[in-house]
């Protein structure tokens, strides 16, 4: 069970730009109110050069503390200028006090944090001088949230090294296994995984490095799903019978049986897990293991890359190891066979010619509608399940077209988008390029799940708001489609008047 978070503060729960932007004007009237005649452009390029050399140094090994004592002393060299004691101090405090004035919290932090103060305990992990780092805190109104602060010029440690947080963990007795760590620098904040500890790099400007973090997100608006993950307190239920089982299951130790054996005993599902087994090079039973943890799989690997932008999304899906398994699992389901059932019969008695499946997955409809004479096209953005479907094609003699994108110039009799939308970043632009492809007369078979009510095991399913619903059927009815039949795992099937 998760019981503890680390914190660091600049760039992760305060804005540090909303008072740099601005330091160096109020540094140039500290100066001109001491008297120092100096020009505009002349202060401005020695102010940069001597934030550039701490920001040097501070990259190096031995890190600095006491930033604005080494920015003010080199400002002084640059300039040819030098400041008495007093005026040293009154322009340490004159820059504290712009900083003081200008800060502000990142996205929604106060909410984030006073949720999380009831439920676990928080501590600050940051570099800088304490006394600034708690006057911050103060003013903005989230120190009380925390139960205590540990700063890495008063513990004279540096994160980097982890000496920092294995003083938090001697000081704390906290346990790594139930902490996590957030931040915003990979090399400092990361460190703390030396100790077992997992952290949660928030990737503002998107840089997506390969590996230094546990979990990554955008900002901190999406640090539930990583609390959710972490929290072994999360009450997930058995897909059969609904008792609860831990975190990484998806069964619980009697259904597992109980699915094996509903494979084997049921010729079409045997078929599905034989034929992947085939196409993976796989033992059968492999197969079976590795499908009945199939949405944890995938959780794992959304969390662990945690996808920002439309392009990162997208890169997701194209390069999954373990949808297909996530896939798999819905395919063999009796709710998913029935609604496959009723897309390919309303297709088949329309006698629609011409198909296409977008969002294949492993095109279970599209082979049976082609197989009964349909020209069915496929398409996804997934190399793994197109390929998969390739293979499937070629080992029966099934005719289908493969595509990774849709062809706008074509139209078609019948289109099926069944779960897919509540996976793209903008579903209803996605759903009107879909609409006018449909010939008059034709119609969409459609499923959505927009409300994650499974958001611990689908921490994919991006579109949550409550007016999908009502955007899918205006966007539709826009087009000139009418809701034609409602069918099982939410299916509907809406067809084109006009």
């Amino acid at each position: 069970m998760l019981k503890t978070i680390l914190f660091d503060i600049g760039g992760t729960l305060i804005d540090n730009e909303s008072w740099k932007s601005t330091v160096d004007r109020a540094a140039y009237k500290a100066m001109i109110d001491f008297g120092f005649n100096i020009g505009a452009e002349e202060f401005a390029e020695a102010f940069s050069r001597a934030v550039n050399d701490y920001d040097q140094v501070n990259n190096k090994s031995q890190k600095m503390h006491g930033g604005m004592d080494f920015v003010m002393r080199r400002l002084g060299k640059y300039l040819g200028i030098s400041l008495s004691e007093e005026q040293e101090k009154l322009f340490k405090d004159k820059m504290e006090r712009h900083r003081l004035d200008n800060i502000k919290l990142l996205d929604s932090a106060d909410a984030i944090l006073s949720d999380m103060a009831n439920k676990y305990d928080m501590y600050v992990v940051s570099r800088g001088e304490g006394r600034i780092v708690r006057a911050m805190l103060k003013r903005l109104g989230i120190d009380s949230y925390f139960k205590d602060i540990f700063i890495t010029g008063e513990m004279q440690a540096d994160k980097e090294s982890g000496r920092m947080f294995r003083l938090v963990i001697e000081k704390t007795h906290i346990e790594p296994k139930e902490t996590v760590m957030i931040g915003n620098e990979l090399e400092a904040d990361g460190a703390c995984m030396q100790f077992g500890i997992p952290f949660c790099f928030i990737d503002r400007l998107g840089v997506n490095p390969d590996k230094g973090y546990t979990f990554r997100i955008g900002n901190l608006d999406s640090i539930n799903n990583i609390l959710n993950f972490l929290n072994e307190n999360i009450e997930m239920k058995c897909k059969l019978c609904n008792v609860n089982v831990v975190v990484n299951e998806i069964f619980c130790e009697r259904c597992k049986g109980v699915f094996k054996s509903g494979i084997l005993s049921n010729p079409e599902k045997y078929a599905l897990v034989k034929e992947l087994s085939l196409y993976l090079k796989w033992e059968l039973n492999d197969t079976i293991e590795n499908i009945m943890i199939g949405p944890i799989l995938v959780r794992n690997e959304w969390l662990k890359k945690f996808p920002v932008t439309e392009k990162e999304i997208v890169e997701f899906y194209e390069n999954s190891r373990n949808y297909i398994f996530d896939l798999a699992i819905a395919h063999l389901s009796d709710d998913w066979s029935k609604q496959d059932n009723e897309i390919n019969n309303y297709a088949l008695v329309e006698n629609y010619e011409t198909v296409l499946d977008y969002g294949c997955g492993l095109a279970n409809s599209v082979f049976t509608l082609a197989g009964k004479g349909c020209r069915a096209t496929c398409v996804d953005i997934s190399d793994s399940l197109l390929n998969y479907v390739r293979w499937y094609a070629s080992r029966k003699g099934i005719n289908v077209e493969i595509s990774k994108s849709i062809d706008t110039k074509r139209d078609f009799d019948f289109v099926i988008c069944t779960d897919v939308l509540e996976h793209v970043p903008r579903p209803i632009d996605m759903l009107s390029k879909l609409a006018n492809l449909v010939e008059n007369g034709g119609a969409i078979a459609l499923t959505t799940r927009f409300f994650r009510e499974e958001h611990i095991l689908h921490p994919m399913h991006l579109a949550t708001n409550s007016s999908a619903e009502q955007a899918i059927s205006t966007c539709l009815n826009d087009y000139g489609f009418v809701l034609d039949k409602n069918g099982s795992r939410g299916l509907q099937i809406w067809k084109k008047t006009k």
